[in-house]
């Protein structure tokens, strides 16, 4: 509970996105962190951290890390093949990795994925297959019992 301002200085809950400070009043979070209703602290947002320097204000996680959650935790470090923008809240597939799912996977043999994001991986053309984790159209080629001339159509040898 905080006291609000003006005559009669009446006690109330503080909402969610204030804090109860020292001196009982009800105080906004700043925009890099959130609280639940009666809180007397702010928690950081998903995508920040608490701040090393300052100890209380939160800070954005650097590029390549991201937190998922409200609360204390550090940023954690994207896995490999993946990437991200400051104060994320998740990591994006790379190149030859699946994003369809809950985590990156490896783009299948028959699929490739050119481009960074959570997109599925696509199909190569009927005919052609690719080794798993292809990053190029190109990567696709013809499969078993079948012949190819330049960069046309794959055909039954």
């Amino acid at each position: 509970y905080g006291v609000l301002p003006g005559p009669g200085s009446a006690c109330a809950e503080c909402t969610a996105g204030e804090y109860q400070t020292p001196q009982r009043t009800c105080a906004a979070c700043d925009s890099s962190s959130t609280s639940t209703p009666r809180a007397t602290a702010c928690q950081c947002k998903a995508g920040f951290t608490p701040g090393a320097s300052n100890g209380f204000l939160c800070s954005p996680c650097a590029a390549g890390k991201y937190k998922a959650a409200i609360g204390g935790a550090a940023c954690t470090p994207c896995a490999s093949g993946t990437s991200s923008n400051q104060a994320a809240t998740k990591c994006t597939c790379g190149p030859g990795l699946d994003g369809s799912g809950l985590f990156c996977t490896p783009c299948a043999a028959g699929t490739y994925k050119s481009v960074t994001g959570n997109a599925t991986c696509l199909s190569c053309p009927p005919g052609t297959t690719s080794f798993p984790n292809a990053t190029r159209f190109t990567d696709c080629f013809c499969g078993r019992g079948f012949g190819r001339v330049g960069a046309g159509a794959c055909f039954p040898c």
